[in-house]
């Protein structure tokens, strides 16, 4: 059984925001976005513009991240209206539910056909 710690869930969320990040930063540089990234690298020390840049950009979109993640945690449980994709996301992203023992009247005749 997985045990849920805050500490690894909130790390993999904020790692996922620093993932977007650097997407974030590398589309912004490629496609040069309002020259963003022909001023990054004609300055004297485009590494340091690049990692400063992904670095503020990544700490803010990991903050965003864990806070839609903490916010999920209270959802109520799925009630067949998500799509198959986005369920399969939320599911990876929220910590597992404890299982609990149900008890089940067990039927000793097999039913009549």
């Amino acid at each position: 059984m997985h045990k849920f710690t805050l500490a690894k869930f909130l790390a993999r969320h904020a790692l996922i925001g620093f993932f977007m990040s650097a997407i974030l930063v590398t589309a912004m540089v490629y496609w040069d976005f309002q020259h963003m990234g022909t001023l990054i690298l004609s300055s004297a020390a485009p590494a340091l513009v690049l990692g400063v840049l992904t670095f503020f950009v990544g700490l803010t979109l990991a903050s965003a991240q864990m806070a839609i993640a903490v916010m999920l945690l209270a959802e109520p449980e799925d009630n067949g209206t998500r799509g198959k994709f986005i369920g399969l996301v939320v599911d990876w992203l929220t910590p597992p539910r404890p299982m609990v023992p149900v008890p089940v009247k067990a039927n000793r005749h097999p039913p009549q056909r």
